[in-house]
């Protein structure tokens, strides 16, 4: 492993650096980056997976690039202030009134837990999602919001995620994000799962659908 590491660092780098102009792949093989992608790449997996719906008739399952930025938004929500339930924010005030709150469950709370993205960075993400999704998907024929993404466009939109907080101060480099947006991804499927987040429907009108590839 550790020749295969310097293999990336001595070799595989600085010819990308010469030849290679994609940022995306030249992030992908940065040292720290790498390991983090390594070892989060099946929890990416089991993301995408759980992400998928059925595209088309006779076509396999991907992911709707609506259902992606829908998780993310949602995940955004809950870590703002003004996202709490009603019901929390009465037994807050009851608390800072010197009462004792009553016991009120938000579902969406595990989204601020410790290790998942905060909502700066979430925000940022959601603001470059839509030109991150041209970017991936530009060599395909369809329209971006008419076609599913395949694994490697899955994670290309990670590593373009993974790459929009990156200079802001206190919001974390490339191998710190990584590991907190699959967490808040697996948050997510988590409450996708349990029927707490509905997933947008594939399409708007079920006759508009893609048709799918002649033989």
């Amino acid at each position: 492993m550790k020749g295969f590491f310097r293999f990336i660092t001595d070799v595989l780098i600085p010819v990308m650096d010469v030849y290679d102009d994609d940022p995306i792949r030249k992030t992908a093989v940065e040292y720290k980056n790498l390991i983090a992608i390594q070892q989060h790449r099946p929890s990416m997996r089991s993301i995408y997976s759980s992400l998928e719906q059925e595209w088309a008739e006779d076509q396999e399952r991907m992911v709707a690039p609506a259902a992606m930025k829908h998780v993310l938004e949602v995940a955004q929500q809950a870590c703002s202030e003004e996202s709490a339930p009603p019901e929390k924010k009465a037994a807050d005030k009851e608390a800072k009134e010197g009462e004792k709150p009553p016991e009120v469950e938000d579902p969406l709370a595990e989204f601020g837990e410790e290790g998942r993205l905060s909502f700066e960075q979430l925000e940022m993400m959601t603001q470059v999602f839509d030109e991150a999704l041209a970017t991936v998907t530009s060599k395909r024929p369809e329209p971006p919001e008419t076609l599913g993404l395949y694994f490697w466009e899955f994670f290309e939109m990670v590593m373009h995620l993974a790459r929009a907080p990156v200079g802001q101060e206190g919001l974390g480099e490339v191998h710190d994000i990584i590991p907190a947006l699959v967490a808040t991804m697996q948050t997510a499927v988590s409450l996708v799962e349990k029927g707490v987040i509905e997933l947008p429907a594939l399409y708007e009108d079920e006759e508009a659908e893609p048709e799918a590839p002649v033989a």
